[in-house]
């Protein structure tokens, strides 16, 4: 019986009988409802708004990565008895983890080069695209060449963890949550910086760091949790379950961001009409082009 388990560790070198594994998959699948449903919320909430062109291919993009990871999880239920369908769903997944990294840092960009630089995005937008959809391109192809998911004993298709393929996962998610992570606190501490000298109120300052933060609350755990795993110990089984459902949880705190940009217009605009610089105004992503317009 000990045999049959060894190769079911999922996501982690903790071992985990097949119960817990059926737990840990309908605690992913509520997650995927969640971002499935955010996800939605995201592409017709585009269509919705004023914002310009370039906004909402950036959004509807964001959202569509989202979307496709949420469908993948949709898969964890299944039973497979194909290696290739398999490494089609990891695939997907990856790509869709890896393009949603990347267009929140094309969102960061973006907002740096208007609010601090003066830029109009219309010029980026295809380089956005072509960065963003190549990213997700290797990364998705690195995790199949890898082999990173694999059909389990149960029949499940996902991430087999052990010591020697610590490297895999860095390459596969890790690393580039970490630079995404990274380069967004600093185009977001440029853009808070700048909009303190054009005079934003606090609370506007603070609401803007909630976008990288995303990234922070969905990767840290996952992060700590292997790195404890690899010089450490086994990390109990409820670790196991919340980092894991906060790694899949992406498309609905970016939901819920997207969500409270509504609010941000108001404030920026309030903001904006007791200053005689009105580059500060409108400093939402769905409003990233009306600041271009004003500057």
């Amino acid at each position: 019986m000990e045999t049959s388990l060894e190769p079911a560790i999922i996501h982690s070198l903790t071992l985990i009988t097949e119960d817990q594994i059926e737990t840990l998959i309908r605690y992913d699948i509520v997650v995927g409802i969640l971002s499935f449903v955010g996800s939605l919320f995201n592409l017709v909430f585009v269509f919705l708004t004023k914002s310009g062109k370039e906004i909402k291919t950036m959004v509807f993009c964001l959202g569509l990565m989202d979307l496709l990871v949420s469908i993948t999880i949709f898969y964890l239920p299944v039973k497979f008895t194909s290696n290739f369908w398999c490494q089609v769903v990891s695939f997907a997944r990856h790509f869709g983890f890896s393009g949603s990294f990347l267009w929140t840092d094309c969102f960061a960009y973006a907002l740096y080069s208007l609010v601090v630089k003066g830029r109009d995005i219309g010029q980026y937008i295809k380089s956005y695209i072509a960065i963003a959809t190549t990213g997700a391109f290797l990364n998705g192809s690195l995790a199949v060449l890898r082999a990173y998911t694999q059909i389990s004993p149960t029949g499940h298709c996902m991430h087999l963890g052990s010591k020697s393929d610590f490297l895999t996962k860095l390459l596969v998610n890790d690393i580039l949550g970490v630079a995404s992570f990274v380069f967004c606190i600093l185009c977001y501490i440029s853009v808070v910086k700048r909009l303190r000298v054009l005079g934003s109120p606090a609370k506007l300052n603070l609401t803007m760091l909630a976008y990288p933060l995303i990234l922070l609350l969905c990767l840290g755990p996952k992060l700590i949790r292997e790195v404890i795993e690899q010089f450490g110990g086994p990390l109990p089984i409820g670790f196991l379950y919340i980092s894991n459902m906060l790694f899949a949880s992406q498309g609905f705190w970016n939901a819920l961001a997207y969500g409270l940009s509504s609010n941000l217009v108001k404030m920026c605009r309030k903001n904006g009409s007791k200053q005689k610089e009105n580059t500060s105004s409108d400093v939402s992503y769905m409003s990233l082009k009306s600041i271009a317009n004003q500057a």
